[in-house]
């Protein structure tokens, strides 16, 4: 299996980060066309070019087309690498669990104690971009998330592009109870939440921030050393609300600004217009 040389279609703009990351997809057993391999490249140069790529914590581009490939953080932080669990299905366009219990991938990201650094309660931001709704599933799916498990209900962190009959985002920290936010589209594309300080998370939706909300807290104990998960929310170690939304792209970062936020957005559907996997 030969792996990438980008100076046979490329001409200029080469990014190594993006070499790497193809070289590491195909490695993995994942196959990229010429197109899929440029609009990586692109994507990796505009991660930079707006300021964001030093702030991913993890990201998954999904692409390859298998399990193995589609699992690679694409910074190569092996640490969050995704773990599948239950049947999903990989192929080109994504990675789609079957909704069932049981059914999730395990990002290994655990949201630190207290309000500083990179990734921290009030330094974070995550979201996913979802293509395909299809399937049968329970009335109440979650696509990404952390909680600690009951009775402690106040610390959760997710985002469910259907809960009944409604998208939703919750933030919540210890006594002060929920924040929640609805978003306005129901089913597919993509979904964002940033927070930046104790008093404001924003919800973004296609490239749109569509709410601000005040979410001031007075403690916090992260996510109690539990992992994030996709596909379902992490009740701990165990999984709940289990999803059969497929995933084309999904990420964890530092807290991010309007405009950068903004602009990751735009930068992901560019990515997967490019490769035709796009929704708006």
């Amino acid at each position: 299996m030969s792996l990438f040389t980008p100076f046979a279609i490329f001409t200029g703009g080469k990014d190594a980060d993006a070499t790497a990351y193809i070289n590491a997809v195909i490695s993995a057993g994942g196959t990229l066309s010429d197109g899929n391999k440029i609009a990586i490249n692109t994507f990796f140069v505009d991660l930079k070019n707006i300021g964001v790529y030093s702030k991913m914590i993890a990201f998954w581009p999904i692409m390859g087309g298998t399990a193995n490939s589609h699992a690679i953080n694409g910074n190569l932080n092996s640490t969050y690498d995704l773990t599948y669990f239950g049947t999903w299905t990989h192929n080109s366009s994504g990675q789609k669990p079957n909704g069932a219990s049981g059914t999730y991938a395990n990002t290994h990201y655990v949201i630190p104690t207290g309000y500083t650094g990179s990734g921290a309660a009030d330094n974070l931001s995550f979201g996913l971009y979802i293509n395909d709704i299809t399937g049968t599933a329970p009335s109440y799916e979650l696509d990404m998330g952390v909680r600690i498990p009951d009775p402690d209900n106040t610390h959760i962190y997710w985002i469910g592009a259907k809960w009944g009959a409604t998208n939703t985002a919750r933030y919540s920290q210890q006594n002060n109870g929920p924040h929640n936010g609805n978003f306005t589209n129901v089913g597919n594309g993509q979904y964002m939440i940033s927070r930046t300080a104790s008093n404001l998370f924003r919800l973004y939706e296609n490239g749109v921030n569509t709410q601000n909300l005040g979410a001031s807290h007075t403690s916090d104990l992260g996510s109690g050393g539990y992992s994030f998960y996709l596909g379902a929310l992490a009740t701990g170690t165990a999984n709940q609300f289990n999803s059969f939304y497929r995933q084309c792209f999904s990420f964890i970062s530092s807290g991010l600004d309007n405009t950068e936020s903004i602009n990751l957005q735009t930068a992901i559907n560019d990515l997967q217009t490019s490769i035709g996997r796009n929704t708006y």
